[in-house]
């Protein structure tokens, strides 16, 4: 415990002043509880909201998808038919492959 005591009023508070000072151009200390809270916030919020917007985006996605699913090889041919000719029309205007 005294080793963590002194690691923590040594280390993680003189870092926690340079940082402060960098950032802000003062001779404010920020406290390494402050700073640690600003980091976990930081991970709640900005971290954890983009992981748990992303996996939403994929079940939203796959959930569509599976929908679409419908066993019959004839639609599917469709699908490519059409993917293809969107595709040579879409290269068309573009004036081809260049």
């Amino acid at each position: 415990a005294e080793a963590m005591s002194y690691l923590e009023s040594s280390v993680v508070d003189k870092a926690a002043e340079s940082i402060s000072d960098t950032m802000f151009g003062q001779k404010e200390i920020i406290s390494g509880h402050k700073l640690s809270s600003f980091a976990n916030l930081f991970d709640k919020i900005i971290v954890d909201g983009a992981v748990n917007a992303i996996a939403k985006i994929i079940f939203f996605l796959g959930d569509r998808v599976r929908k679409m699913q419908s066993g019959l090889v004839q639609n599917y041919a469709l699908i490519i038919v059409f993917a293809i000719a969107f595709m040579i029309f879409t290269l068309s205007i573009k004036g081809g492959l260049k």
